[in-house]
Order: C-alpha cells, then structure tokens, then sequence
C-alpha cells in the first residue's frame, strides 16, 4: 500500500510548475475571402453562410493578425467579421477603411488591440497603386507597435505590414502590371522601411518563382531590402512535388465566383525583411511554423478532403469560405515577463516529464472552464494531438517516436504558452 501512495505522490508531484514565459507567440493569418460580400451586380451572389464558415476557421487558428483580401469596400463587412465570425472572446479590432482608389474589392487588416497598437495606414505608394487599367486595388501599409515591448521597458518593437493584392491571369500584361506592383512597394519600402520588421501578406497572383514580380521581391539590388521566403521556395513551387504549399483552389470545380482547377497554385504569400527570420529587432519567425491550412500535401489538382489532424468541421469551412486556403505562420516576439496575459501560464502544468505512456496537462485556476485549446507537434510540424474544453487534459502517449515535441496551449482569449517535451521510451 505504501508503494502506491508513493507512485501517487510521484505522478502528482511530476506535473511540473511552470514559470511565465516572456516570449509571445504571435500567430499570423493571411487569407484571400473570395468576393466576401460582392454583389449579384458583380458577378457574385453573397451566401450569409460564409460568416460562420469563416468563424469555424479563425476559432481554430485564432489568429492575432489577420491580413484579408477581397472583401468588399463596406463598414459593413468590416465591422461584420468581427461581429459575426470572430465568435471566439478576443480583443480584436479592424484598421480603417481606405479605398484612396475604387474598386468592387479591397484588402484589410484585423489586429489583437490588447496586443498592438495601431499607428497608421498609409496608401502604397504616395496615392498611386494603380494595378491594372481596368480594376483599380489599393497596396496597404499598416504600422503597428507591440504594446509589451513597450511594458518591458526595452525599445519598443514595430511591425510594418504590407498588405496586396496583386493583378491576376495569365500573360505578359499582366505580369508586366504585377512587376509593376512589386516596383512599387520596393520602392516605398527603399524610402521608408529599410531595416525594420516588413511583412509582406496577400494574393499576389504569381505563377512561378521566376516570374518577374517575384525577381524584383526577393532579388532586388536596388532597394534597401529584398524579402525573404520563410519556407525558401525561391527556385519554384509548381508541381506534384511542391503539393503542400498551394493555396488555390480548394475544389476541383468552379461553382459562382469559386474558381475550380484543383489545389496547384502558390498564389498567397507571407514573405518577410531579414529582420524578422533572423529575430534581430524583436520579432522572429518561428522555424516550421509556415503552413497553407488544411493542405498537407495530399490533394494535388483536387478538391481539398480533410487534412491530417484537423477537425472535419474546420475541413468543411475551408472548402465552404473561400477558393482560396488561409497561410498562416507564427511570430515570437518579446515582451514583458509581468504581462497579465499570459499569468494562468504560472499555474500551468505539465508532466511527467519526460512524458512515456501518457501526458497531463492542466491549469488549476481554470478548471471547468470552456474555450482552451491544447496542441502538440512533432518537430516536422505535423499534429500529434489536439483538444478543446476546460483546461485539463490526458492523453496516451507510449506509441509515439521517442524524441522532442512543441507543445502549444491556447487559453479563451487566443493567447498561448509553448514549450518543448521529451518523449522516452516506455
């Protein structure tokens, strides 16, 4: 009897007590909505469905930054996304409406306020982003500041975020109008934002790495920066073999303003200043984090089934919401150690460690709670186990590869706490 109290004592006592983390995870979402709010009058017919559909996916990703394009030009749609889809708590707020040129379509950024502070949004470049003689889009430039970086008492850290979309088809024209684009922001960025944390997000319509746009992106002399792709598919993404980057299309049919042809198309990108891969100015990309959600390699020129590790519910919303797929990606960022954020991360606990025949994890303060959300990834980046609820969970672990885990939990908010975990054998 003695020997088992003592082994309840152990596992009990093998939940470790986990102290605050002051690193962030940010976590990033661009997303191309698809004609989100167009009219019959334009070619489209808007189905009310989509803002649920939408919302199944931001639940699942809960995303601090979120970069759309394609919605319509409207305070309504604005304001409905938050209203309507964003139905996880959060502190979510939209960035004003510019439309310096019109269009039936803009671009728009959704940012965590409890996390960053707005400073501006600036028309690219100098009021003149022309992209095509007959369809006029806005490039967007939005500054932010990370509000705990300011609390940290260190320099505060800026994020200056480019948000496009760029003239789409095939042909020379039209590629000549997308070089011109990628000119434009290269030579905003030269007068503005050389060595600082720039961020690139959006459809840019373009086809394949050496088509001229993409060259003047990453491979520019002439300005103060070249961007960076995070996952370094600089050399061509077409084909069978680069099947896990695609974004377009989510079906293999085309049905109103969806387009069909299966998923074959790199057409969304997230690309990024040196600074922010190498974390050199309080903003870092996190290694592996780049995803194309709900494409892991498997649907090459079909219609998108349901990805390995993710719900049906969000598979179903992926294909219901848009031709498009979101990219989403995380930042670490760094702020203060004494945020009240992440506080519930004191009270965190994980074990045993290292983890053998199963896993606990649990916040005490939380029990009984809904809406926190538990991940763990092999360091592939594929999802190893996932669960929402209140925040105590066990889960079986002995059939797992021994070696090393990320652990991710969320809380209500759509704030998370990462740590790494060591599986041994049994």
């Amino acid at each position: 009897m003695k020997k088992i109290w003592l082994l309840i004592g152990l596992l009990a006592w093998g939940l470790t007590l986990l102290g605050q983390d002051s690193t962030y995870q940010i976590r990033v979402m661009q997303y191309n909505l698809m004609a989100f709010g167009l009219s019959p009058g334009n070619g489209c017919t808007f189905d009310v469905a989509r803002y649920s559909s939408l919302g199944t996916v931001l639940d699942h990703y809960r995303p601090h930054l979120l970069a759309v394009n394609e919605i319509a030009p409207s305070e309504l749609y604005r304001q409905n996304i938050i209203t309507q889809s964003m139905k996880y708590p959060n502190s979510m707020e939209a960035a004003p409406l510019v439309m310096e040129r019109q269009s039936d379509r803009t671009s728009l950024l959704y940012y965590d306020s409890s996390l960053f502070g707005y400073l501006g949004t600036l028309p690219c470049p100098n009021d003149d982003c022309v992209l095509s003689s007959d369809g006029i889009r806005d490039i967007l430039v939005y500054e932010l500041f990370f509000k705990p970086s300011v609390a940290n008492g260190g320099d505060t850290t800026f994020l200056t975020l480019i948000v496009a979309h760029f003239k789409a088809s095939d042909g020379a024209g039209n590629e000549n109008q997308r070089n011109q684009s990628a000119q434009q922001i290269m030579s905003w960025i030269n007068n503005n934002a050389s060595d600082k944390n720039v961020m690139l997000l959006g459809d840019l319509n373009i086809g394949y790495a050496g088509e001229a746009a993409f060259q003047t992106l990453i491979n520019n002399s002439n300005a103060a920066l070249s961007f960076r792709d995070p996952i370094n598919k600089t050399t061509g993404w077409t084909g069978a073999g680069n099947a896990a980057v695609h974004t377009q299309s989510t079906r293999s049919s085309g049905s109103g303003c969806f387009v069909g042809g299966g998923l074959d198309d790199r057409f969304d990108f997230i690309l990024t200043s040196d600074e922010v891969l190498d974390g050199s100015i309080g903003a870092q990309f996190q290694a592996g984090s780049y995803k194309a959600l709900g494409n892991d390699g498997s649907f090459y020129n079909q219609s998108i089934g349901c990805a390995s590790g993710l719900p049906n519910a969000v598979c179903t919303a992926l294909y219901n919401t848009s031709d498009h797929l979101p990219l989403t990606m995380t930042l670490d960022m760094v702020g203060a150690g004494t945020s009240n954020i992440l506080s519930w991360s004191q009270e965190l606990k994980i074990g045993p460690q290292p983890m053998r025949e199963q896993l606990r994890v649990e916040v005490t303060s939380a029990s009984g709670q809904s809406g926190w959300k538990i991940e763990i990834f092999d360091l592939m980046g594929r999802l190893m186990y996932h669960q929402e609820g209140a925040p105590q969970w066990v889960t079986d672990v002995e059939n797992w590869p021994s070696g090393v885990y990320q652990l991710r939990v969320s809380d209500p908010l759509g704030r998370s706490f990462q740590r790494k975990l060591l599986k041994v054998s049994p």
